[in-house]
């Protein structure tokens, strides 16, 4: 990591980009599984 100048705060090169490639994988995959860990919900109608 690098110092930026500002005490105490660290800049990590292409941070940006490792935050996208992981959004984007939480999209492609996470994002379905965790969707399926969710209860289903049914509708019950009246008779």
């Amino acid at each position: 990591m690098l110092r930026d100048g500002n005490e105490g705060m660290s800049t990590i090169p292409g941070l940006s980009q490792i935050q996208f490639d992981g959004f984007c994988r939480f999209i492609d995959q996470g994002l379905t599984e965790e969707l399926y860990k969710f209860p289903k919900i049914e509708i019950q109608t009246k008779k």
